[in-house]
């Protein structure tokens, strides 16, 4: 009696619900089966949670800790690496590429199979172009030089073409002349004396760096330097640099070149004469920023004109007297002043020439020429030396009856 009680707290949902004599009720069932239902009832509810569980994993799967990506694709996990890994953002300030990197690799890659005359030996090698200083020519040389190589299919590392200028920034973009030349400055953490003493080393280090980009990215690179810088540095650029080439570029009409430099406040010609307002010849202070403005008319006040093509004259002998060829900006832009088919070809002979260093086998006359010929007779209407010089009269009549410099006048 004691047992059946027993058994009846055990299961006491089988005894109440026990409703018609049919059922068997605890009290009836024999003891030994007793152990075989708590068993079997226990096994259903484990199946019950099991089954549970694979239907929630069925209808709800976890993440996979995997994407897929595609060649050529970048994920969201790229983009973090770039923008939180401070090693990785200061290596890839060293690397101005004008694409990404691995794009760049691509088109390369393409060009040279496509390409098989390119001289591959032109990657890397520094061209730098010798220049008397500002109002030479010398920033539509640097673009023409951009177009030239583009119209091969090469890639020219995106330095600036006043890449010697290391400690200055464009006034225009606010950005470094030379972002090698500050990186090295910035790493070292250089003060302004130490800069001044280290130079020349930090800027032939400079060049070195981006050699080493333009062979990774098979790239060209070229820049310009005046005649004071080259002085100083071509010694340590032949001793330094794998593969450097030069070539001279010079105004050749050097009054031209004065009145140039004295409108734009130049330094060089700081003792040669002032810009002055047209209209009642004072003094103006809009210097180089007198070319945004051609609605102002702004003349050049010599005081030392003879001084002035004395010291431009000489730094063209300078360069003419290099072991580099060198030519004159009249030379190189004939085309542009002229619609005669002699003079046009006479221009891309002489690019052809020039460019030679840069680009040896790989240069192509006919895609030279297509380049030339967008500025075809673009500037036949030149204005007068009268229109920019302050009292033209009275410098013409100084310089009239010189052999030396009244070659140089043109009304």
């Amino acid at each position: 009696m004691q047992a059946s009680n027993n058994n009846k707290d055990i299961i006491p949902s089988l005894s109440q619900s026990a409703e018609s004599k049919d059922i068997i009720t605890s009290t009836q069932l024999p003891t030994r089966c007793k152990p075989r239902i708590l068993s079997l009832l226990l096994v259903l509810v484990l199946f019950i949670i099991l089954l549970k569980t694979l239907t929630d994993t069925e209808l709800n799967p976890e993440p996979t800790t995997t994407d897929t990506k595609y060649e050529g694709e970048s994920t969201s996990s790229d983009i973090s690496l770039i923008t939180t890994d401070s090693n990785v953002e200061e290596s890839l300030e060293e690397i101005p590429l004008l694409l990404p990197l691995n794009q760049e690799k691509t088109k390369t890659a393409i060009n040279i199979a496509d390409s098989p005359n390119i001289d591959e030996s032109i990657f890397a090698s520094p061209f730098i172009v010798w220049t008397e200083g500002g109002c030479s020519g010398t920033t539509m040389i640097g673009k023409y030089i951009t177009k030239i190589i583009a119209a091969h299919g090469i890639h020219h590392l995106p330095i600036e073409f006043e890449f010697l200028h290391g400690d200055e920034k464009n006034p225009r973009t606010n950005e470094y002349k030379n972002k090698y030349f500050h990186t090295i400055v910035k790493k070292k953490k250089l003060t302004a004396k130490q800069i001044k003493r280290q130079y020349d080393d930090i800027m032939i280090e400079s060049i070195q760096r981006a050699q080493a980009d333009a062979k990774k990215s098979s790239s060209v690179m070229f820049f310009k330097a005046k005649i004071k810088k080259y002085k100083k540095l071509r010694k340590r650029f032949d001793r330094d640099l794998d593969r450097v080439s030069y070539a001279g570029v010079y105004r050749g009409n050097v009054l031209d070149r004065c009145i140039c430099m004295v409108r734009d406040c130049f330094y060089e010609a700081r003792n040669d004469g002032k810009p002055v307002f047209a209209v009642n010849g004072t003094e103006t202070d809009l210097c180089f920023n007198r070319r945004f403005h051609p609605e102002i008319s702004v003349e050049a006040k010599f005081t030392d004109v003879i001084g002035c093509l004395k010291g431009d004259q000489g730094k063209i002998d300078f360069i003419n007297k290099q072991r580099f060829t060198s030519f004159s900006s009249e030379d190189l832009f004939q085309f542009e002043n002229s619609l005669d088919d002699d003079a046009f070809h006479s221009s891309v002979n002489d690019w052809m020439v020039f460019l030679k260093p840069l680009m040896k086998k790989t240069l192509d006359w006919s895609l030279v020429a297509s380049v030339l010929e967008e500025g075809r007779g673009t500037r036949t209407n030149t204005s007068s030396q009268a229109s920019k010089v302050y009292r033209y009269d009275k410098i013409k009549h100084k310089l009239m009856g010189t052999d030396r410099w009244e070659v140089f006048l043109h009304d």
